[in-house]
């Protein structure tokens, strides 16, 4: 990412709109700036007053805070369940070979395995 302009560039710009009467396009041409940057430097100069830069970079909290971090930090270390499937085309869901009911004994050990 490329550095932000001077400020002297900026308010160079800008002046050249508002008191130089001169337009967007012909400011940028003259300063060699892209119509768009002169654009946007003359519109946050008059909704802020100002044509400093927004800051680059620096902190920002985190997107989930409090309790709900912790929840979250929980479901995230539980293991996902493994997916077993049968001889039947089925597939269950499970944490433990020994919660599958109606398996014969061959497919528990098969299960276990993680085959």
């Amino acid at each position: 990412m490329g550095r932000a302009y001077s400020d002297d560039l900026r308010e160079r710009v800008v002046r050249a709109v508002i008191k130089g009467g001169l337009s967007r396009h012909q400011a940028a041409a003259q300063f060699g700036v892209a119509i768009s940057t002169a654009i946007n430097w003359v519109q946050r100069f008059h909704e802020t007053g100002s044509v400093k830069p927004d800051q680059i970079g620096g902190y920002r909290p985190k997107k989930i805070a409090g309790p709900h971090r912790e929840m979250a930090g929980k479901q995230s270390d539980r293991a996902p369940p493994r997916i077993v499937h049968t001889g039947h085309h089925e597939t269950v869901a499970k944490c433990e070979a020994e919660q599958i009911e109606g398996l014969p004994p061959e497919q528990k050990t098969d299960a276990r395995v993680g085959r």
